[in-house]
């Protein structure tokens, strides 16, 4: 099955997110805390389960790029369709490129290991965490969270949640998710959105 891209923009975010939420509590899994990944992860955890505390983490990893606003400025001109084909070239070189770098298990524990977190979330006297964010594409970034919070605190059960999973062969597969299915999804903060 080939990628397809879904718009999720405004009143669809805020309904994908309540259904991620469902599919969380649905599960009998109930959290009591929220750990958002900034910063798409954010977005989507402070849409969830508002009753629990929430806390916030980032990740920095040698392949992060800042984007250019003149170029978000572009392709926001563009049509949809072009866009949306763009997403996907993208989406199958970074799939291609991680498979090419990340031959085996070992080498992809060792680029999930060269992530870092910028701070490890202080989660208190929490003994069951959602780690929340908007996508896992190569499933570095949630793999390095989890690993940091399950270091820091090895007593604390953690379970992961996303709105989409892009690439079947990621480091880490969400315990939640509403689509795994190679869906790109075009968020409020997309460069395209």
């Amino acid at each position: 099955m080939g990628y397809k891209v879904l718009t999720l923009l405004n009143g669809d975010f805020v309904e994908a997110c309540s259904r991620l939420e469902q599919r969380v509590a649905g599960s009998g899994f109930i959290p009591d805390c929220i750990v958002g990944i900034e910063t798409g992860g954010r977005s989507v955890a402070e849409r969830m389960f508002h009753s629990r505390p929430h806390c916030y983490t980032r990740l920095q990893r040698p392949s992060s790029v800042a984007r250019s606003a003149r170029l978000g400025r572009l392709i926001r001109l563009l049509p949809r369709r072009v866009c949306d084909w763009l997403r996907i070239l993208e989406a199958r070189k970074l799939s291609a490129d991680f498979a090419r770098r990340c031959s085996n298990d070992e080498v992809k524990h060792s680029v999930v290991a060269g992530a870092r977190l910028v701070s490890v979330p202080d989660i208190g006297e929490c003994r069951h965490l959602l780690v929340v964010d908007d996508a896992i594409d190569s499933g570095v970034t949630m793999a390095a969270v989890v690993k940091a919070i399950s270091d820091r605190y090895p007593d604390v059960e953690i379970m992961t949640a996303v709105i989409t999973e892009t690439d079947p062969d990621a480091v880490i597969k969400a315990d939640f998710s509403l689509y795994d299915n190679k869906t790109l999804i075009r968020f409020p903060w997309s460069m395209d959105s």
